[in-house]
């Protein structure tokens, strides 16, 4: 492959990345104010993570069984793109809901996680866009 299809390659699959992260966040605004069970459900989860009541917290996030874990490390994945949701919060969650072993091993993994996703996207993207993204170094 040449460096014109390289780069040709490159802008597509960069096109794709902002396509899909668009439609994501676009998805879950509309969701947010036209499904009023998927509005109650997001003001219910921040009523109950940001009460600080352990035993509702604990309750809450243990209601989802295996897929508890699993969505604490997608929610780290996305706060890490977002930044609307507070990563130590997410720890929190994490330890009083599992305990402080458990829910630290589960907060360094989420971390991991993220932080591995957020490398692989940023080498996969070219130096143009991640200047577009963060700014130029001065």
């Amino acid at each position: 492959m040449t460096t014109s299809a390289n780069q040709q390659s490159q802008n597509k699959f960069n096109r794709w990345i902002w396509a899909i992260s668009a439609f994501i966040l676009f998805s879950a605004v509309i969701s947010y104010f036209t499904i009023p069970s998927f509005q109650q459900e997001i003001n219910h989860a921040y009523e109950i993570l940001s009460s600080g009541d352990r035993e509702q917290t604990k309750h809450y996030v243990q209601q989802f069984g295996i897929w508890g874990p699993i969505i604490v490390i997608l929610i780290m994945i996305v706060q890490m793109f977002l930044i609307v949701i507070p990563s130590w919060l997410l720890m929190t969650v994490a330890i009083v809901a599992y305990g402080k072993w458990w829910g630290a091993g589960l907060s360094i993994l989420a971390v991991l996680v993220a932080s591995t996703v957020g490398y692989w996207l940023g080498r996969s993207l070219n130096a143009h866009t991640i200047e577009r993204l963060i700014g130029s170094e001065q």
